[in-house]
């Protein structure tokens, strides 16, 4: 009850029945403890409180904690994808906090079905993050050095190690370009130079 079953009605007009995958997740065993100061956090987190609301809480405890049990990583990504009074700014940010935690913990090992649901939410958000970035003047293959866990979580590995040691050579790598450019809205944007120079130069 105090991480209820809601998804983010906005992504589930935009992404279909991907975001309905993780409004109908139920933990494998509902019995599992759910932290205390994860709840704290979250509470902190998503308070109707401006003055109280801030993220720095359940951004230092996803930083340290073990991995979250899976009850209490699929509460905390639909109290995510639902909270209303979260800007889209924080609700990216925290996701992205969620995504740095799998990584450290090698949760994609465990609970690779939950990911899967959760894909169209992390998708959105770490796009989000390049796109700025990239405005900013960060390059492509500097940003995925600095984000190469999460991105992995999106995108297909072997593909990205084959573009990363290409050497630049992207016309020899079309098929596995034209995967990644098609698979995520990430891929979309993080290879769609590559994509066209490809498109291009098959002319």
């Amino acid at each position: 009850q105090r991480l209820g079953a809601l998804f983010w009605r906005d992504l589930l007009r935009k992404y279909g029945y991907r975001t309905s995958l993780l409004a109908q997740l139920q933990p494998q065993d509902p019995s599992e403890v759910v932290a205390d100061e994860l709840i704290a956090a979250l509470q902190i987190a998503t308070s109707v409180d401006n003055k109280m609301r801030s993220l720095d809480s359940l951004t230092t405890y996803l930083g340290f904690a073990p991995l979250l049990s899976e009850k209490e990583l699929i509460g905390l990504l639909k109290a995510l994808s639902d909270v209303k009074c979260m800007s889209t700014p924080s609700r990216n940010t925290a996701l992205i906090e969620v995504m740095r935690h799998l990584v450290r913990t090698e949760g994609e090992l465990s609970y690779p079905d939950v990911i899967q649901a959760a894909r169209p939410l992390f998708d959105l958000a770490l796009t989000t993050q390049f796109n700025k970035l990239r405005q900013q003047g960060l390059t492509w293959e500097r940003w995925l050095e600095i984000h190469k866990g999460m991105a992995l979580l999106l995108l297909n590995k072997d593909d990205v190690e084959a573009v990363l040691k290409s050497g630049g050579d992207y016309v020899s790598l079309a098929p596995q370009l034209s995967r990644l450019h098609a698979g995520s809205m990430l891929g979309n944007a993080v290879f769609s130079f590559a994509r066209s120079l490809c498109a291009s130069k098959a002319l």
